[in-house]
């Protein structure tokens, strides 16, 4: 009984960090549709067209960190130091490819995405540009989020929440500079919502680097 409670307490510890990180994660874009929500009706739908199609993109790369979390996790139980290095720099390159890749369409598509999701026609401009924005980070997300996959396949889900939630705060004191004391409404908000992952993901190498040399 003793031995199942330890197990039973090291999951909680384990899980609860990174359920906070997701969180945190889906939050992201919610604060921007909050933030811009003061300028009307038509930035908050300039924000919110976007918001499910960030999801599905961000989805994509859930499957490599699924992968890479469980590889790595078994060649931790091991021991294998060495197993460890191939697969972290091999979910580097991997990850690192697949963020281009999805930046590029991302890219490619922001100017009829609006378009497609039949959004009205005021909002089509700055939805697209909102969009366009927002996905120059997307490499840093999709990186940071193999980082942080592999941080919690050596039982360290306690730094990339404390990073994610360091970001996301970051987010909330940009979105307030760029949206009402620079006035640049819901391009201020992409802004925001562009740099702060981009610092997360590089949070987030940091740290794996230092453990994994």
């Amino acid at each position: 009984m003793s031995e199942t409670r330890e197990t039973f307490k090291a999951l909680i510890k384990l899980s609860l960090p990174a359920i906070m990180q997701q969180l945190m994660g889906t939050l992201l874009q919610y604060v921007d549709t909050a933030m811009v929500g003061h300028l009307g009706e038509a930035a908050t739908a300039s924000v919110s067209t976007s918001t499910t199609v960030n999801w599905l993109v961000h989805s994509i790369p859930y499957g490599l960190t699924v992968g890479l979390l469980s590889t790595l996790s078994q060649a931790c139980g091991r021991g294998d130091r060495d197993e460890m290095k191939k697969l972290a720099a091999m979910g580097s390159r991997l990850s690192l490819w697949l963020g281009l890749a999805l930046t590029a369409v991302c890219l490619g598509i922001s100017p009829f995405l609006p378009t497609w999701m039949q959004a009205a026609e005021e909002i089509r401009q700055p939805a697209s540009a909102y969009f366009f924005v927002v996905s120059l980070s997307l490499v840093f997300s999709v990186t940071g989020g193999m980082f942080a996959s592999a941080l919690h396949a050596v039982k360290d889900t306690r730094t990339p929440m404390i990073i994610n939630l360091s970001a996301n705060a970051l987010n909330v004191v940009l979105n307030y500079l760029f949206i009402y004391r620079a006035s640049l409404g819901v391009m201020g908000a992409a802004y925001a919502t562009a740099v702060s992952p981009a610092l997360c993901g590089f949070g987030m190498f940091l740290v794996f680097r230092r453990n994994t040399t």
